[in-house]
């Protein structure tokens, strides 16, 4: 019987990454597309709507 090693069972591109990573990077894609979409706020804005200030 031949040794299976652990990227013969999962691939290894789902094992380098956990999901939290992966959350992280879509929410930094989504915020980029903001941006380049034109919807940013200046933090002044920001901490007014967040009720900071």
């Amino acid at each position: 019987m031949a040794t299976r090693l652990s990227e013969d069972v999962i691939p290894m591109t789902d094992v380098k990454t956990s999901a939290e990573e992966r959350e992280f990077m879509r929410a930094v894609v989504a915020g980029l597309a903001d941006l380049e979409a034109g919807r940013d706020l200046s933090l002044a804005e920001a901490l007014e709507r967040l009720g900071i200030r």
